[in-house]
């Protein structure tokens, strides 16, 4: 039987285990014995597998959407080489993956069947892509469509997204929301290890590899996001204004330039001047026009921030001292 028609079965004989219950629910107990588990490669159709692809899933504990997405995982029209168990810090599970790309999942989501495929293929086209990011379609907790995708709902459209691309735009990837879907190369694990405290694991291994390499958008949903109470990415409808805490993003762009080593020429250390100027304006009402007057001529705050909605905000609103 071929792993495309029964890909429980053909994973469980690839383990010499008994299949017993249904054709999906040995993966969920495999995991739950072993953090780690390598997929034989007779069981890959190599005429498909160009990289090969370990799969960490964030299982600090069990919910009740686990299975479901195990079984999508199982279901993989092109399966992973690996899987790795994160029940804890996701350091340790980057460190326990090996192979060339690692792909980040979350229990709330259900992949589509060709999504390794098309990662796979996405960096086999694109040999000097750092990351796949790609979109989900938003469904309510019994995976009832909820009739538009992730990306729609939070206003990541062409403009943002070329702007990501030309590392222009780097904030949205500080909300671990925008990312259904994760892909990175291992080698860039030097860069990425280790995790900083202040920002979730998902945010920061994309907006490092992001501002080191190229990144690849999957425009169209490889996965079904399930919105609920306790979302292990987070998700927040409400539509971000991107100024929210322009001296945390700061923060964290220095962090990622120390780690970097970013020359001063680059786009991200640019943006980083932006968000000083910005975090430093004076509360003198004239004065902070005067500076806010300069940034948009040289429109870095049509570049690096939202526009005229960024610079009448910073008029409006004194800055805060700490």
């Amino acid at each position: 039987m071929s792993l495309r028609s029964n890909p429980g079965l053909e994973l469980a004989n690839a383990f010499g285990v008994k299949f017993q219950l249904n054709q999906y629910s040995l993966l969920g107990s495999l995991l739950l014995c072993a953090r780690v588990l390598i997929i034989p490669r007779n069981v890959l159709p190599e005429e498909v597998a160009h990289v090969r692809i370990s799969v960490v899933i964030a299982f600090p504990e069990v919910t009740p959407h686990l299975q479901e997405h195990l079984n999508s995982t199982a279901a993989q029209t092109r399966p992973a080489d690996r899987i790795v168990r994160c029940e804890g810090s996701p350091e340790e599970a980057i460190r326990a993956c090996d192979g060339d790309v690692i792909v980040f999942s979350a229990q709330d989501n259900v992949w589509f069947p060709e999504m390794l495929a098309r990662i796979d293929k996405t960096f086999s086209d694109f040999p000097d892509s750092g990351a796949v990011l790609a979109n989900a379609e938003l469904v309510d907790e019994d995976l009832r469509p909820l009739g538009c995708s992730l990306w729609e709902s939070i206003g990541f459209g062409p403009t943002e997204q070329k702007a990501l691309k030309d590392k222009k735009k780097l904030s949205g990837l500080l909300r671990q929301d925008a990312i259904a879907t994760l892909a990175f190369r291992s080698n860039y694990k030097s860069l990425i290890l280790p995790l900083p405290k202040d920002i979730s694991a998902i945010a920061w291994i994309a907006l490092v590899v992001c501002a080191a390499g190229e990144v690849c958008l999957i425009r169209e949903p490889l996965s079904n996001y399930r919105l609920h109470t306790e979302n292990q990415f987070g998700f927040a409808p409400a539509a971000n204004n991107g100024d929210n805490s322009v001296a945390k993003e700061l923060s964290l762009l220095r962090l990622v330039s120390e780690r970097l080593s970013l020359n001063e020429t680059s786009e991200l250390v640019a943006r980083m001047d932006h968000l000083a100027t910005r975090s430093s304006l004076p509360a003198e009402k004239s004065k902070r026009i005067r500076r806010i007057m300069k940034e948009l001529l040289t429109r870095r705050y049509h570049r690096y921030s939202y526009g005229f909605n960024s610079a009448l905000k910073d008029i409006l609103v004194p800055p805060q001292r700490n």
